[in-house]
């Protein structure tokens, strides 16, 4: 006979992790409806430790159970009939995405092109990479195993022998002449594959035959037990609403849903976008001015997803939940404060992630960063989508704030004997 003793559940929604919930007024009918997975830990008159059983295990005896039959009535049912199972509690096995910067973990950083020695005999201003070097690294394994960020952007990287290369890190270097470089470890989540978009790779919707009713990307080969995220535009997407998975190979963004027009005018002077801003038709008295007609336009937003700050990263890990925490707002320039230490990727409110350092200050931690301004625009006041045009003024009074910061954990999360 078994009884009850708790449960862990997993909801089916994107980007959920275990957690303790009580099931046992649940009816069985429906639990496998409602959750990803459950596990319950049960004691058992014939052992002595207590029992996990994984509901997917017995899921077609669950379903041919009365609607309103609860957990624990079915267990009182089930009399000395015996459940597989395995003996012992189970607990939550977390792994999770860290951030450093390169200048922490001891990089070197030189102008270079991919390929090519930072010593070559080539100009610097034809250098578009950056270079990163140090003794004893294993350049292939964190080519497989980060994602790499040149002053909040995150940028395709590339390794041989030599290094570790960054692409278009030169670039961003002279628009900034600044080249902070964080790098997002994930060694203990799993390793990444890297897809660029190609044109033809990317689908409208097929009712309106419009991108920014939907893009469909199209991955050479089955997504499989893999995780997808998205870079457009140098942010990352992770687990979230903006996109899902619609087939074995198939990703669909709902570009409505990203702050398109701000990230735009935020990113234009940090990182090299001019293969799609190439195609919004600028004016000498306002080069801010925008036809919102181009910017919805197929050809600037396949441009936009096809640039080479957009592609796809799939994880080679069977979950991915992501949990944003809310920093210590100071409202002063560069600065947050936690109460743990800082362990990972830093975000701003439009995704940017910018490279931080910690250091502890009495009994809480202090995260600086270079630049956390923001810009309250005059059109996010009204219905700019509706208008034939819309620019970069901004609001009065106050035009500009202290962007807030929140940490994000990206991990992992399996149940394991405790």
């Amino acid at each position: 006979m078994y009884n009850y003793l708790s449960a862990h559940v997993k909801d089916k929604a994107m980007g959920q992790r275990w957690r303790r919930e009580d099931v046992r007024a649940l009816p069985v009918f429906s639990i496998l409806n409602t959750y990803y997975g459950v596990k319950l830990t049960l004691t058992s008159n014939a052992v002595d430790k207590p029992l996990t059983v994984d509901l997917r295990d017995v899921k077609d005896q669950l379903r041919n159970q009365p609607e309103s039959l609860t957990v624990e009535q079915w267990l009182l049912q089930l009399g000395d009939n015996s459940l597989p199972h395995v003996e012992g509690e189970v607990k939550e096995k977390v792994s999770t995405v860290k951030f450093n910067t390169s200048t922490a973990l001891g990089f070197k950083a030189e102008l270079s092109f991919t390929g090519g020695s930072p010593t070559a005999q080539v100009d610097d201003s034809e250098k578009n990479d950056i270079m990163l070097t140090k003794a004893g690294v294993d350049y292939d394994r964190y080519y497989r195993n980060s994602l790499v960020t040149v002053n909040g952007f995150v940028h395709r990287h590339d390794a041989d022998v030599l290094g570790l290369y960054i692409k278009d890190a030169g670039k961003t270097f002279r628009k900034q002449q600044s080249n902070k470089i964080g790098i997002l470890d994930f060694s203990e989540v799993g390793e990444l594959d890297f897809f660029s978009i190609d044109a033809d790779m990317v689908l409208p919707n097929p009712h309106t035959e419009k991108l920014i009713d939907g893009a469909y990307i199209e991955l050479p080969e089955a997504i499989g037990n893999r995780v997808p995220f998205l870079v457009i535009g140098g942010y990352l997407h992770v687990v979230n609403a903006d996109y899902y998975q619609v087939g074995d190979n198939v990703i669909k963004i709902d570009l409505d849903r990203i702050p398109l027009l701000k990230r735009l005018y935020e990113s234009r002077d940090e990182i090299d976008i001019s293969v799609a801003t190439d195609l919004l038709d600028a004016v000498s008295f306002n080069e801010s001015l925008v036809a919102v007609e181009q910017l919805h336009g197929n050809e600037f937003l396949r441009s936009y997803l096809t640039m080479r700050n957009s592609f796809v990263v799939l994880v080679n890990a069977e979950n991915i939940y992501l949990e944003r925490h809310k920093l210590g707002y100071t409202r002063l320039p560069g600065r947050y404060f936690d109460g743990r230490k800082p362990q990972w990727p830093l975000s701003l409110e439009l995704g940017r992630l910018p490279e931080y350092i910690a250091f502890k200050e009495s009994a809480v931690w202090t995260l600086a960063v270079q630049d956390n301004l923001s810009t309250r625009y005059l059109f996010e006041t009204y219905g700019w989508k509706e208008n034939r045009l819309v620019d970069a003024t901004v609001k009065t009074p106050n035009p500009s704030y202290y962007s807030q910061g929140y940490l994000l954990e990206i991990g992992t999360s399996t149940m394991v004997e405790a």
